[in-house]
C-alpha cells in the first residue's frame, strides 16, 4: 500500500529513462537511496523494505512514517491518517501487557485523562483505537528540538523569560491534575520548542509532552525506574526531575513529585544545567536526597530563588503541595496579574480542514470511558469541568477504589434505595419507615417517551476504546495562541456516528461506562448530610429498565414519586435530577431535605394558581432574604437565583440544638426550622465565593472530609447514585433499616467489613444495565487489600445466599425465582 500498482510502474519508467549513473549502481540500496529522495519513501520503510520486510506499513488508515527510539515497552512512530493527511504521532501499545487487567484499566483511565486535558502548552491526545488486534494511542506530532538541549546549546534564559515558561509549565500540570493523574515525566527532554514562523532562537513556542509520549504507559503503578544500576544509568540527566521520595522503594509519581520536576525545570532554565546535575544519574540522586539545589546565578532576583527552593524541597511535607499553588506563586514573584482560576482548562480552537464523513465528529460533551465510537477524545468547550485535585493525603491513603460489583451492587441499591424512598414523605420519618398519604398526582406521561439522549451509547459487552478513524476525524483541535475560551467547535455527531464501536468478547476486561459526566454539585441539601441519593427521575421514568426498577421498590416507593412529581407540577419528564440528604434527627428519626432541579425550559409551579392545584393551600413566609411557602407539613422554596430551576422541599421540622450541622453560633435554644439552616448555608456558600445563579454549579453543600473526595470521583449522569458511610446505615445510635428492610443489615457489613470509610453505589438503566461501587478505604488499609477483601465477598455471594436460601419456605408465588438466585447472583457477580 505504499505505492500504487500505477505510480509504481510509472515510477519504474522513470528510474529507467535515468542517464547512466544518475540512480546509483541499481542496487536495492541505491534505489532505495533514489526513492527517498524523491520523497516516495521514508529513510525508516526504506531500510524495512530493503532489508526484505515487506510491513505492515499501516495501521487501519494511519501510514506508518518513521520510527523512533523510545524507553520502556510499545513502539512510537510518526505516522500520517491518510483520508485527511495529518502527521500524527502513534504509540502501539504491548500486546502481552495490555492483557494485564490492571495494566489496561489504567492505559484506558489515563488516555481519558488526557483527551481532556486542553492547556495550550499540552500536547494532544486524541484517541486508543484497535485494528487487526493491535492497540494503540493516537497523539498530536509535536515537532521540534527539547528544551534540554537548547538549554545545553544556549545556556539559561533570563529570569522574566524562564518565569513565564516554568509557571507556563506549572498551569499545564495543574490542569492534568484537576483529572486526577500525574504527569510523572516532566524534565527538560519533555519539553518541545517548535520552529519559529520567523525570528531567532528561542522564539518558537514550548510544548509539554503528556500521556502517553512523556511516560511509559504500561508502568503501573507510575514510578520512575531506579531500581538497578541499569535503570538509573538509562534516565541520564531526566535523574536530575526525580523527587527524592521516589528513591524509596515502591513509591509512586503523585502530584508533589510533579511539583519537584517543576521546581527542577525553574531551576534549570535559570541556571543554564539541572539542578544537581554533574554528569553522573546515581551522584545527582544521592545528592538530590540529602542536600538543596546548587546556588542560583546572582542576576535572579532573590523572591524568584525563594519560590524555586520552595518547589524543590527535599521533604515532601515542606515542598509547596500543588502545581496550581506553584503556578500562582510563580505568578506572584513576576507580577503577572494571573488569578489561580487561570489554571482551568482553555478552550481550543479546531484546526481548519477536510473531515472524512464516515469519521465521528467530536461533541460538546465527553464520552465514556469506553465503548462509544468517538472516545477518548478532547472536550473542546471544556462542559465537563474540572474534577477536584487530589491532596497528598487522598492519593495516597485514600485512593479511590473502582470496581464493578454485579448483581450484589445493585441488590444494595435497591435496599438502601427502598429505605431511602419509604422516607421519602418529606418529613422527620420514624424508623417504622410509614410515609405520608401520596398526594394525587397529574397524569404522567405514559409509554416510551423520548428523553434526553446520553452523551454516548451503551455498550453491549465488554468494548475496546472506541475507534474513531483518525484524530482528524474528530477535527482534532490543536492548540494555537488564537485559542479563546468562545471558540467555535464542531457540529454534535448524528446518532449513527456516535454509535460505531467495537466489541471485544474478553472477560477479563471491565465492563464501559455508558456515562462521562462531571462530578455532581450537591446544592441546596442539609448541611453535614450522612447518606445522600441522586437521582435522574425523568430518565428512569422515561426507560423501560427504569421502570421496572421502581415498580420492583414496591408501592411505598411508587407513592413517594408520585407525591413528589405532583409537588412539581405533575409531570415527571420535566425532572432533571432529585438530590436528597440525611441526618440522624433524635432517637430512632431521620430528618430529610430534598432539591429538585427542572430540565432547561421547566420551572417549579410558577404562579399561585399552579401552585395551589400542587402545593394545596400555602402561607408564604420571610426567610434569610428567600421566601419560603408553608403547607401543614412542609416547607417549599424556591430559590431566588435560579429562576424556578430549582424547587427546595424539607419538613417543617424544628432541627434541634444538638443536631451537628448548621453554624452553631446561628443556633437559638429551641432550635430552628431545617429549610432556614439549607437558606443559610447556601447564602454561606455563595458568600465564600459560590454562584448560586450558575445553577448551583458552584456551590457545595458541606459534607465530612471522605465523602468529599467520594464526591469528586462520581458521575452526575449516571441515573441514580446513593452515597454515604454503609456503617451509617448499620451503626449503633440511628435505625434506619427497619421492619423488613432491618435483614439488611447484616449483608451490609458483612460486605464492606470495617475497612471501608465511605462508598457510592451507582446504577444506570437501559441496554446494558451497569452497576458500579466507588469506595474509599480506611487511612490504615491499602487500597488494593480493600479491593482483594471486597471482590473475595462477591464471589462467595452466590454460595452464602443458596446456604441461606435452602433454610427458607418460599411461598409457591415465589420459589422459583428463590430457587434460582443463588444461580442469578453467580453469574452477576
Amino acid at each position: 500500500r505504499l505505492v500504487e500498482p500505477p505510480a509504481a510502474q510509472a515510477l519504474h519508467a522513470e528510474h529507467a529513462a535515468l542517464p547512466p549513473g544518475a540512480a546509483g549502481d541499481g542496487s536495492a540500496k541505491a534505489i532505495a537511496a533514489w526513492l527517498v529522495g524523491r520523497g516516495v519513501l521514508t529513510r525508516w520503510q526504506a531500510q524495512r523494505l530493503a532489508a526484505g520486510d515487506a510491513g505492515p506499513f499501516y495501521l487501519g488508515d494511519y501510514r506508518l512514517l518513521e520510527r523512533h527510539d523510545r524507553a520502556g515497552d510499545g513502539l512510537l512512530f510518526s505516522a500520517r491518517h491518510e483520508p485527511s493527511g495529518r502527521t500524527v504521532a502513534l504509540l502501539l501499545l504491548s500486546a502481552k501487557r495490555c492483557r494485564e487487567l490492571d495494566v489496561w484499566t489504567d492505559i484506558v483511565r489515563r488516555t481519558t485523562a488526557a483527551t481532556r486535558a486542553a492547556d495550550p502548552m499540552l500536547s494532544r491526545t486524541w484517541s486508543l483505537e484497535q485494528h487487526d488486534g493491535r492497540r494503540f494511542i493516537v497523539c498530536e506530532h509535536v515537532a521540534g528540538a527539547t528544551v534540554a538541549d537548547e538549554v545545553e546549546r544556549l545556556g539559561p534564559l533570563p529570569p522574566q523569560q524562564a518565569g513565564v515558561l516554568a509557571w507556563q509549565i506549572a498551569r499545564a500540570v495543574a490542569e492534568v491534575h484537576t483529572h486526577r493523574v500525574v504527569h510523572g515525566g516532566l524534565s527538560l527532554d519533555a519539553l518541545r520548542r517548535e520552529a519559529p514562523a520567523a525570528g531567532g532562537a528561542r522564539t518558537g513556542r514550548v510544548r509539554l509532552l503528556q500521556f502517553p509520549l512523556a511516560t511509559d504507559p504500561h508502568v503501573v503503578p507510575l514510578r520512575p525506574a531506579v531500581a538497578t544500576e541499569a535503570e538509573v544509568a538509562s534516565l541520564g540527566r531526566r535523574a536530575a526531575f526525580v523527587a527524592p521520595e521516589l528513591l524509596v522503594p515502591g513509591a509512586e509519581c503523585d502530584p508533589r513529585s510533579d511539583v519537584y520536576a517543576i521546581g527542577a525545570i525553574f531551576h534549570a532554565l535559570l541556571a543554564g544545567r539541572p539542578p544537581h546535575w554533574n554528569g553522573d544519574p546515581r551522584a545527582t540522586l544521592a545528592k538530590a536526597s540529602f542536600s538543596g539545589p546548587d546556588p542560583l546565578p546572582p542576576q535572579v532576583p532573590a523572591e524568584i530563588a525563594a519560590v524555586v527552593g520552595a518547589l524543590l524541597a527535599c521533604d515532601p511535607a515542606r515542598r509547596t503541595p500543588t502545581a496550581g499553588e506553584a503556578a500562582d506563586a510563580i505568578a506572584a514573584c513576576l507580577g503577572l496579574a494571573v488569578p489561580s482560576a487561570a489554571v482551568s482548562a482553555p478552550a481550543v480552537t479546531a484546526t481548519p480542514g477536510a473531515v472524512p464523513p464516515a469519521v465521528p465528529q467530536r461533541r460538546s460533551e465527553p464520552g465514556p470511558i469506553l465503548g462509544a465510537g468517538d472516545l477518548p477524545r478532547v472536550d473542546p468547550a471544556g462542559t465537563a469541568g474540572p474534577r477536584s485535585p487530589a491532596t497528598r493525603a487522598s492519593v495516597a491513603r485514600r485512593r479511590p477504589l473502582r470496581l464493578i460489583a454485579g448483581g450484589i451492587a445493585a441488590a444494595v441499591v435497591a435496599g438502601a434505595v427502598g429505605f431511602v424512598a419509604s422516607r421519602f414523605d418529606f418529613g422527620a420519618a420514624r424508623a417504622t419507615g410509614r410515609s405520608a398519604p401520596p398526594r394525587r398526582a397529574a397524569e404522567r406521561r405514559a409509554g416510551d417517551q423520548a428523553r434526553t439522549p446520553s452523551p454516548g451509547p451503551v455498550v453491549e459487552r465488554q468494548s475496546e476504546a472506541a475507534v474513531p478513524e483518525s484524530p482528524a476525524s474528530a477535527t482534532a483541535a490543536q492548540p494555537g495562541a488564537g485559542a479563546t475560551p468562545s471558540a467555535a467547535v464542531s457540529a454534535p455527531a448524528s446518532t449513527a456516528e456516535r454509535s460505531r464501536q467495537v466489541v471485544i468478547d474478553d472477560d477479563t476486561l471491565p465492563w464501559a461506562s455508558p456515562t462521562s459526566g462531571r462530578p455532581p454539585a450537591l446544592a441546596y441539601l442539609p448541611p453535614g448530610s450522612q447518606l445522600i441519593l441522586l437521582a435522574r427521575l425523568g430518565e428512569i421514568a422515561g426507560d423501560d429498565e427504569g421502570r421496572l426498577f421502581l415498580r420492583s421498590l414496591g408501592p411505598a416507593v411508587e407513592a413517594a414519586v408520585a407525591r413528589l412529581v405532583a409537588l412539581c407540577g405533575g409531570d415527571v419528564a420535566a425532572i432533571e435530577f432529585v438530590q436528597a440528604g440525611w441526618q440522624v434527627g433524635g432517637p430512632d428519626e431521620v430528618i430529610g431535605g430534598y432539591a429538585v432541579r427542572f430540565v432547561e425550559g421547566r420551572t417549579a409551579p410558577a404562579d399561585e394558581a399552579a401552585r395551589s392545584e400542587a402545593w394545596g393551600e400555602t402561607t408564604a413566609v420571610e426567610m434569610g432574604g428567600e421566601t419560603v411557602h408553608h403547607t401543614p407539613t412542609l416547607a417549599l422554596w424556591m430559590p431566588a437565583a435560579m429562576h424556578g430551576r430549582v424547587l427546595v422541599i424539607a419538613p417543617r421540622t424544628t432541627v434541634p440544638q444538638e443536631v451537628a450541622f448548621g453554624s452553631a453560633g446561628d443556633r437559638q435554644a429551641g432550635g430552628e426550622p431545617l429549610i432556614a439552616r439549607i437558606i443559610d448555608e447556601t447564602a454561606a456558600l455563595a458568600g465564600e465565593g459560590g454562584d448560586a445563579g450558575a445553577g448551583g454549579a458552584a456551590l457545595q453543600a458541606a459534607l465530612p472530609r471522605d465523602l468529599e473526595t467520594l464526591v469528586g470521583m462520581l458521575d452526575v449522569d449516571r441515573h441514580l447514585t446513593l452515597l454515604g458511610s454503609p456503617h451509617t446505615l448499620v451503626g449503633a445510635g440511628w435505625t434506619p433499616l427497619a421492619g423488613p428492610l432491618g435483614r439488611l443489615a447484616g449483608p451490609i457489613d458483612d460486605l464492606f467489613g470495617e475497612s471501608l470509610q465511605a462508598a457510592a453505589l451507582s446504577l444506570h438503566f437501559g441496554g446494558s444495565f451497569f452497576v458500579e461501587l466507588d469506595a474509599i478505604a480506611a487511612l490504615d488499609v491499602p487500597p488494593a487489600r480493600l479491593a482483594t477483601e471486597i471482590a473475595g465477598r462477591v464471589d462467595g455471594l452466590a454460595a452464602r445466599v443458596e446456604r441461606y436460601c435452602t433454610a427458607l419456605d418460599p411461598d409457591p408465588y415465589g420459589r422459583v425465582l428463590v430457587l434460582r438466585l443463588p444461580a442469578m447472583i453467580g453469574a452477576l457477580a
